[in-house]
């Protein structure tokens, strides 16, 4: 979701709260943002002022919604509950837990007990939530086993907008579900998280789990990404441990949510958004972080998606402009939501990530700090290939410094290593789905020097002969190959005969699809057989703006189920003045 489209309806409802005195407001809901009501005997959720600017957001999370979780099984997740900063990022959240398969009539929310007020370490309460959209019922039955564990009952405690903001949401996308909130005290022990984990795991069949987090607060904006990033890294690994108050504001959720995930048998993380209060606000000084995640068991049933980019250069004024902003995630800041919907991510990376080597190339040579493999890891790639003109452009030391970064920072690369064994092999990733892909890359564009020998690094040549071998043997270890050719003419809108030739022998030897570059203009895709071709993706991250066809490109949008492709589709990019990509329209 491109969260900045709802930026006018964020600043509308944080101007009007001003407006009225209330303070805190671009850090979520002070602490009386909810109504009790002991006599009615109900929890009011007061979020009426901004019951417009949520229908609306939501309706555009729809629009920008993508197939890629149909079929997906989905029980646990992690969001936001600030109100309206995040609304966009909320929003999101549900739409893709809406479009997921699991149980929906149960959602057990989790979150802080924000102002540490609750009588307990673990409180809850059987009054149903009034939000703007309805009354959402509390799952009694649940609650009563709780209460025989150590948890307390604290109506007035549970006005807490961790849980407030997640019922007002709940009840717009699945008005016929119910509640079992939960609020945790800081110092909440270890034990008492493992027998709420005990009760809540006899209900695998009938729940769904929501922790209610945010994360860094009230750091600079600086300081909070490097805590995000960490904390992304935590979540990534199934890590949940290691958190303490200053990486998230309920540390016990999070040590809840991992005891779940094991319980549950979970095998699959997907990382939606990862954001700061600052993308929405400008505010640097003060931040809070959020970090949208959804929590998936494997599926043979469940599309995938493999998305495929153009040529990414990191240096030169890209750099330093990553520099000026003082920020490595600069060029993919406003794509990174989109991105975020593969399964897996593939892209050419022209040119070295190092700061070794001697310059070979005098007029157009490419060499990115080291730091922008950051960068790279942001936006969430998987796979580069370095078979291309400019992996060579400061020498076989710099090539070789580049394998090793991107390797120590968990992306694979293809078409090059350190000997011609390593070049010429596929790296094969395996999908949930069981599905096996296998990549391979080449080029024949630079000088042979470049070639990987037996005893020596180097790329991978583009030989019709040597590539057939390769893709049969890449063929009989996966389901899928995949082949990146690095070829044509730079800025012709077609493929030329020689590029044709080479991608259609290598559909001939078994290959599924050929993805080009180097062109730095997107140019045609076609069905080929039982494969598909796209002979350029043009650009993706670059600084050349001579032409409208420069700043464009493509993203490759790849559906693959059941073993097989089974859709295409390329997706229009642009580079923008700024030099940041965004999505076409």
């Amino acid at each position: 979701m491109r969260i900045k489209r709802s930026y006018k309806l964020i600043f509308a409802g944080v101007v009007f709260l001003s407006v009225l005195g209330i303070g805190s407001i671009l850090l979520g809901p002070i602490r009386n943002s909810a109504l009790f009501d002991n006599r009615s005997k109900f929890i009011g959720t007061n979020f009426n002022e901004f019951r417009e600017i949520i229908e609306n957001v939501a309706a555009e999370a729809e629009d920008d919604y993508h197939d890629n979780f149909e079929g997906k099984h989905i029980q646990i997740g992690i969001t936001s509950h600030h109100l309206p900063t995040a609304v966009s990022l909320i929003s999101n959240f549900y739409t893709y837990l809406n479009h997921s398969q699991g149980p929906r009539d149960v959602f057990v929310v989790l979150g802080p007990d924000h102002f540490e007020r609750g009588y307990n370490s673990v409180s809850t309460t059987f009054l149903p939530f009034v939000t703007s959209f309805g009354k959402l019922e509390v799952e009694d039955s649940i609650v009563n086993e709780l209460l025989e564990r150590g948890v307390g009952i604290d109506d007035e405690a549970l006005a807490d907008h961790s849980i407030e903001v997640q019922a007002t949401f709940i009840k717009l996308f699945f008005p016929q579900a119910r509640i079992v909130p939960l609020i945790f005290r800081a110092n909440t022990d270890k034990q008492t998280i493992a027998d709420i984990a005990d009760v809540l795991s006899r209900y695998k069949s009938k729940i769904n789990v929501i922790a209610s987090v945010d994360f860094s607060h009230y750091q600079s904006y600086k300081y909070a990404r490097a805590l995000d990033a960490e904390s992304k890294k935590m979540i990534s690994d199934f890590s949940f441990d290691g958190f303490t108050l200053e990486y998230v504001d309920s540390p016990p959720t999070m040590e809840l949510v991992g005891k779940l995930i094991d319980s549950f048998e979970i095998s699959k993380v997907n990382i939606l958004n990862i954001a700061n209060s600052y993308d929405f606000t400008g505010r640097a000084d003060s931040t809070t972080g959020y970090i949208n995640a959804l929590f998936s068991e494997s599926s043979s049933q469940s599309n995938s998606i493999l998305m495929f980019v153009g040529d990414i250069m990191l240096s030169r004024s890209i750099e330093a402009k990553m520099k000026q902003e003082d920020n490595w995630q600069w060029p993919f800041l406003k794509i990174v939501d989109y991105l975020k919907e593969a399964d897996l991510l593939f892209g050419n990376l022209e040119g070295p990530i190092s700061n070794k080597g001697t310059k070979f190339n005098s007029t157009y040579s490419f060499r990115a700090d080291p730091m922008t493999v950051e960068g790279l890891g942001y936006a969430g790639f998987d796979v580069l290939s370095v078979a291309n003109n400019h992996i060579g452009d400061w020498g076989r030391e710099a090539m070789e410094d580049t394998f090793r970064i991107l390797k120590e920072n968990g992306i694979e690369y293809i078409g090059g290593g350190y000997n011609r064994r390593e070049a010429h092999s596929p790296v094969i990733k395996e999908l949930d789905s069981g599905t096996k892909i296998a990549f391979l890359a080449y080029t024949n564009l630079s000088s042979r020097y470049w070639e990987a020998e037996e005893n020596q690094s180097g790329i991978a040549w583009l030989d019709g002969e040597q590539m057939k071998e390769d893709i049969i043997r890449a063929k009989e270890q996966s389901d899928i190959v995949v082949v990146s050719m690095h070829f044509g003419e730079e800025y012709i809108s077609h493929s030329n005969s020689v590029q044709q030739s080479l991608a259609k022998t290598a559909i001939d030897a078994g290959a599924d699809l050929v993805v080009g570059h180097h062109p730095h203009v997107a140019q045609e895709i076609e069905r080929y057989k039982k494969g598909y071709i796209a002979y350029s993706l043009g650009n993706f991250v670059f600084d050349q703006f001579f032409s409208e066809e420069v700043k464009k490109g493509l993203i490759l949008r790849v559906v693959v189920k059941n073993k097989q492709i089974k859709e295409v589709k390329p997706i229009e990019i642009k580079i923008s003045g700024s030099l940041q990509i965004e999505l076409f329209k």
